[in-house]
């Protein structure tokens, strides 16, 4: 039985160490001025925790117009954050609007389904714009969009390593990344085990 548990606790080591040096290929891979087309609620963690001026400031950040509606609805409610999103539009690229309107292939069985695990108006068109450009990464933290990604192996982060991200490029300091990492964990639906990797890939960047 100890034996069982001593594996089981390996292969977690594994799988986390595993997943550290990915995000950390990643943020390598994806230096300042790179695409990135952000989702409704990246946009609003990133708002929230004072880090969307510098985002926006030194990535390419694309926004597609179905994502507009979502980001501004009952703003005064709920987003409070909404005058620093609405500065960081004016650095954005937004999806020109003659090409709002057309599906991707695989998307289009999805826009008309009505399952639980369908994608909805927002998430299609973050995939349509990215497809169109067919650069850059995604910034989502939505598990059915991850689950595309990772399906038709499309590019994509999660909000919570962009401090790290920042600090790799110098943007922010260790203190500032911590946090930022720390705010996004606690305003976000993350789980213990993302954050994990989020403090490992900050300790990382530290040491090199």
């Amino acid at each position: 039985m100890n034996y069982k548990y001593k594996n089981r606790g390996q292969a977690a080591q594994e799988r986390l160490k595993h997943e550290v040096t990915r995000a950390l290929v990643f943020i390598e891979t994806n230096p300042p001025g790179t695409a990135a087309f952000a989702d409704t609620s990246s946009l609003i963690y990133l708002a929230k925790t004072g880090l969307l001026p510098q985002f926006v400031d030194h990535f390419q950040v694309r926004i597609a117009r179905t994502v507009l509606p979502e980001l501004f609805l009952d703003q005064k409610v709920r987003h409070p954050e909404t005058r620093f999103l609405k500065e960081a539009l004016e650095k954005c690229i937004l999806e020109p609007e003659n090409e709002a309107e057309a599906n991707p292939g695989f998307l289009v069985d999805r826009d008309k389904s009505s399952t639980p695990d369908a994608l909805d108006q927002g998430e299609r068109g973050v995939l349509r714009y990215y497809l169109k450009v067919g650069a850059g990464f995604i910034l989502t933290d939505d598990h059915k969009v991850i689950r595309t990604c990772r399906t038709h192996r499309y590019p994509f982060t999660s909000t919570i390593l962009v401090p790290c991200l920042l600090y790799r490029y110098k943007l922010l300091i260790r203190e500032e990344c911590s946090q930022a990492l720390t705010k996004i964990f606690e305003i976000g639906y993350f789980n213990d085990h993302i954050y994990r990797i989020a403090r490992k890939v900050m300790i990382s960047l530290s040491a090199s």
